[in-house]
């Protein structure tokens, strides 16, 4: 029993991980009804310059290069907003694509195949008897902190009040005068923020390399769709069971199976869920 609530704790921590790669896109999704594929590369871009710049100002630098590299994609999307070619989301997400081989063949050439880690905290903590990563839950408080933290931003200020509006209808939003480029434009610097700190954790937890960017992607996209991609709420649960998924399955199934086992679980919950058809429509919830 002990073993499976250490192991359940390295799944919740992976699954922050993807949890908020997840936000990022769902964010991203809603407010613009563009989907990033480039997440998952701009999380280990800032997990890789956070382990170049080492402790203390490492996480601080990857939360910064997160930043640049939403700011970087929110630019582009407003290159496509002046060439009026929004009606078609693939040279969209052709372009977030591009952004993320981009950003794989840099970390490659730069770092190399081997890999970086960033050396935060250490140690571990006995929980009844389990032995738990202090790294863990330094992982899942930060991903429950960002959740928070953009929850209430939606709630209760202005502009979250404009982000909401625009993922309802950006039509509509015009009409009563809200700023929808400027509010997109700030949603992809959110989803910067959140990769950034996607990229920290990870290079903290689990360390980084030039494959991590297709892999955070897939199951941050995963987290965003299980639920809907309705609400961050939704998104952070689903990346928590997707990483949660992940880690028992390669603890408790064979080999051959346990890398698809986060894979079975977006199958399995988008085959049986009501939300499955809207998931991947392009109506905004």
């Amino acid at each position: 029993m002990l073993q499976v609530v250490e192991f359940a704790a390295n799944g919740l921590a992976l699954g922050a991980i993807y949890a908020l790669v997840s936000m990022a896109i769902t964010v991203i999704w809603a407010t613009s009804d563009v989907l990033d594929i480039s997440s998952g590369a701009q999380a280990t871009f800032a997990g890789v310059v956070a382990a170049a710049a080492g402790m203390p100002w490492g996480p601080v630098a990857g939360v910064v290069a997160g930043i640049l590299t939403g700011a970087t994609i929110a630019g582009v999307f407003q290159m496509f907003h002046l060439r009026g070619a929004l009606k078609d989301p693939v040279p969209i997400i052709l372009s977030t694509f591009a952004v993320l081989i981009m950003i794989e063949s840099a970390i490659l050439t730069v770092v190399g195949p081997e890999g970086v880690k960033l050396t935060v905290v250490a140690g571990v903590v006995e929980v009844g008897g389990a032995i738990i990563l202090i790294s863990s839950l330094v992982a899942v408080a930060c991903a429950t902190a960002s959740l928070v933290v953009v929850a209430l931003l939606l709630r209760f200020t202005p502009i979250g009040l404009n982000m909401r509006a625009s993922a309802i209808s950006e039509k509509s939003a015009r009409l009563v005068g809200i700023a929808v480029r400027q509010t997109q434009t700030f949603a992809f610097v959110l989803g910067g923020v959140l990769v950034g700190i996607a990229g920290v954790v990870a290079a903290m937890l689990v360390g980084l390399s030039y494959s991590s960017p297709f892999s955070l992607t897939l199951a941050g996209l995963g987290g965003a769709l299980l639920f809907g991609r309705k609400t961050p709420q939704a998104a952070f649960l689903g990346g928590m069971l997707i990483g949660l998924a992940e880690t028992l399955g390669q603890a408790y199934l064979p080999s051959g199976w346990s890398a698809g086992t986060s894979s079975l679980v977006i199958l399995l919950v988008l085959a049986t869920s009501r939300n499955a058809a809207i998931a991947f429509s392009g109506a905004r919830p």
